[in-house]
């Protein structure tokens, strides 16, 4: 009985269809790295294709160290790089938490410094080419006021309503030294235009109990790749006046903050 499962074990072959893009595979240079973004490693494995992963998978990068040292893998080797870029569904992505949310120094350093290579997407994936000059992110203060009625829910409100279709946050948020024995709670962002909602996913606690930023994409996922564009050109415009982060349900093992501030607020172009 033993044999004949060990013999079903090593002759199955995973289904690797739903990963094989065949126009993206006509578009990487043959002769450089593919590095996959934010996951499906797979994805240049099926093609043949040499990959460059500084660790597993992006999405593990869960602090801005494992992030520096990403990137600053990345910058060693830029050159002789290509992304595959995954764009994001409807839906956001782990958790409910878009890409350059989890992982903001990542994607500052790719939007900076790669261009996408053809001028549309495959199947979903972009394919991505060093810029020949860094575009750094150009950055517009947005002034807001705040109201927090306890540490599990802060509102922000614009002084003037804004049209951005990227945002950047900066939070300063802490958890009691109990977390230790049990997690930090989530926390949910809502952006809002008067009543209407904008969008809304989840945040990650990057650095707890030091300021750190995070971005979030306000716009449709089809125009998000006007980002990658040579200079940026196609920004889709979305109105918005506030937003309101608060905690997520919790359990019996989750910890809530006791302090959640939003201590600067910028459109990103």
């Amino acid at each position: 009985m033993l044999v004949n499962r060990w013999a079903i074990i090593r002759d199955t072959q995973p289904d690797h269809s739903r990963f094989e893009v065949p126009e993206l595979a006509q578009n990487l240079d043959p002769h450089k790295l593919a590095v996959s973004f934010p996951n499906e490693n797979i994805i240049p494995i099926t093609m043949g294709h040499a990959t460059f992963a500084p660790i597993v998978q992006t999405a593990e990068a869960v602090d801005t160290s494992l992030q520096t040292f990403y990137v600053q893998q990345l910058a060693a080797h830029r050159a002789n790089l290509e992304v595959i870029y995954g764009l994001e569904d409807t839906e956001p992505g782990v958790d409910g938490v878009q890409d350059m949310t989890r992982v903001p120094i990542i994607f500052q350093y790719l939007a900076e410094n790669f261009v996408m290579k053809v001028n549309h997407s495959f199947n979903g994936y972009l394919v991505l080419e060093p810029r020949a000059q860094p575009l750094p992110l150009q950055r517009t203060p947005l002034n807001f006021q705040t109201a927090a009625t306890d540490t599990t829910r802060l509102q922000a409100t614009l002084t003037n309503p804004s049209t951005c279709a990227l945002l950047e946050l900066q939070l300063n948020i802490r958890f009691p030294l109990i977390t230790a024995l049990g997690r930090a709670n989530g926390l949910m962002l809502q952006v809002s235009d008067g009543n209407q909602i904008v969008k809304s996913g989840g945040l990650v606690t990057l650095e707890p109990g030091r300021p750190f930023n995070v971005f979030m994409y306000l716009g449709q996922p089809e125009d998000f790749q006007y980002a990658f564009r040579p200079a940026r050109e196609g920004e889709p415009t979305v109105f918005f006046d506030r937003l309101e982060i608060e905690t997520t349900p919790s359990t019996l093992f989750d910890i809530l903050p006791n302090v959640l501030e939003l201590t600067q607020l910028n459109c990103i172009h």
